[in-house]
């Protein structure tokens, strides 16, 4: 698409778009990794929530966000987020959850 902007504004084919938004989205991911390594490296791993989980079920509203809605799922969480289901919340570490 940004090759076809190029032609269409100055008739030329002079830039690797591929090129360079596959190394910028490679070093986005590689940036993401490294973040996934260290959160990992501080996890206390099977480290229970502080409260049982019916506890976090309920209404949570952000105005930016909307509406996050929670509910019991076995031994995890389910989380909606207005007509789309999230997926399950499952105890990561302590009061952070992650969601699958």
């Amino acid at each position: 698409m940004l090759s076809a902007f190029d032609l269409f504004l100055d008739g030329k084919l002079d830039r690797d778009w591929s090129g360079e938004l596959r190394a910028f989205f490679d070093e986005q991911r590689a940036k993401a990794d490294a973040e996934l390594a260290a959160l990992e490296s501080k996890r206390v791993s099977d480290a229970p929530p502080s409260l049982p989980l019916a506890r976090y079920v309920g209404r949570y509203e952000d105005p930016l966000a909307g509406t996050v809605e929670c509910s019991l799922d076995g031994d995890g969480l389910r989380l909606r987020w207005g007509r789309l289901v999230v997926g399950r919340a499952t105890p990561w570490n302590y009061d952070t959850f992650r969601v699958d």
